[in-house]
C-alpha cells in the first residue's frame, strides 16, 4: 500500500494549514495533529477539513451525512474539542485538494502532518 506524508503547518495568527494538500488520486487522508496547547492559546480546538477540486478554487467545509443530536441531515465534518496528540481519519475520497482548519488562530506554528494512502 502506497503512503505519503505531507507537511501542513498552521502558522501564527492563521487557522488554516499551508500549503494546500494535493490529495488527488489518494483514497485515505489522516491528519497527525500534535497536542493543541503547543500552538494555541487553549488546550482544545475543533478540527475541520475544507476541500476543493482545484488548488486555487473556493475551499468549502467538508460535510457528511449523519445523525447528530437526534437530527438527521448533512453536517460539517469535524472533530470537536480535541486536545490533539492523535491521528484523525478524514473522509476525503473523490476530492483533489484539501486544507485543515482549526476553530481558533494559532499563537505559534502548529506542525501538522497529512498522511495519504491508497
Amino acid at each position: 500500500m502506497a503512503h505519503k506524508v505531507i507537511a501542513a503547518t498552521i502558522t501564527t495568527t492563521a487557522k488554516t494549514s499551508s500549503p494546500v494538500l494535493n490529495i488527488e488520486g489518494w483514497n485515505h487522508l489522516a491528519i497527525e495533529l500534535p497536542t493543541c496547547d503547543l500552538g494555541l492559546t487553549t488546550a482544545t480546538c475543533n478540527v475541520y477539513c475544507k476541500v476543493a477540486q482545484t488548488a486555487t478554487g473556493t475551499f468549502r467545509k467538508l460535510a457528511v451525512d449523519g445523525v447528530y443530536s437526534g437530527v438527521s441531515g448533512i453536517y460539517n465534518w469535524e472533530v470537536p474539542s480535541t486536545i490533539g496528540n492523535q491521528f484523525i481519519q478524514v473522509p476525503v475520497k473523490g476530492y483533489n485538494y484539501a486544507v485543515i482548519e482549526l476553530s481558533q488562530e494559532a499563537t505559534a506554528p502548529l506542525y501538522v502532518k497529512a498522511h495519504v494512502s491508497m
